[in-house]
């Protein structure tokens, strides 16, 4: 989590690159709205919904 946000938030220009122009490294609301969900699900898989495994 903390290396996703550190290299989408330094704005370094790799995002743009990386992905042919679909996706701008200075488009924070977008790379913001999609890491919550996505870090939300990693923290979910190796920890278990509400302690379901």
């Amino acid at each position: 989590m903390s290396g996703a946000m550190t290299l989408t938030f330094a704005n370094t220009g790799r995002i743009n690159a990386m992905s042919g122009g679909l996706c701008r490294s200075d488009d924070f609301q977008t790379a913001y709205d999609r890491m919550i969900p996505f870090v939300v699900a990693g923290f979910e898989r190796v920890c278990g919904r509400l302690n379901n495994r």
